[in-house]
């Protein structure tokens, strides 16, 4: 039994602890990343694993969408900052997004398409009132 030690934790330093302390040491760990106090003493160790590897991941997308957050307020005063110029003449304020970034192609396909058939419906409705206007103008020659 000569080594307790385990390297695989990168919180370890490089001194040699004892298994029974350094398991001390992450218990509070571990339950900060969701898993219960019974898991981590009485329950599979490869959980302690998949814990790991989930809050990871987790922390990924937290971190994505905190940058994501930072982009909205980004914008946000990018599309306002015409107005906080002094004595601009005419400044003009860009609108808040009607809708969230798209993030997934299958997201952007989609609003492309909807774009495409509010342009359409535009132009429609711009035709009709011209040809409504049209004929109005015959009916009066006539």
């Amino acid at each position: 039994m000569g080594s307790d030690r385990i390297d695989h934790f990168p919180e370890s330093e490089t001194k040699e602890e004892p298994v029974h302390e350094l398991l001390d040491r992450l218990c509070p760990e571990y339950m900060a990343m969701g898993m219960t106090y019974d898991e981590y003493w009485n329950g599979d160790p490869m959980a302690m694993r998949d814990y790991r590897k989930a809050y990871k991941i987790k922390t990924k997308n937290d971190n994505f969408l905190l940058w994501l957050q930072g982009m909205y307020i980004y914008e946000a005063i990018i599309d306002i900052a015409p107005i906080l110029i002094p004595f601009a003449k005419n400044p003009r304020v860009q609108p808040y997004p009607k809708q969230p970034y798209d993030l997934y192609p299958e997201d952007k396909k989609r609003t492309k398409e909807q774009e495409e058939i509010e342009r359409d419906k535009k132009n429609q409705a711009f035709v009709k009132a011209w040809v409504q206007k049209i004929n109005q103008k015959k009916g009066e020659t006539k």
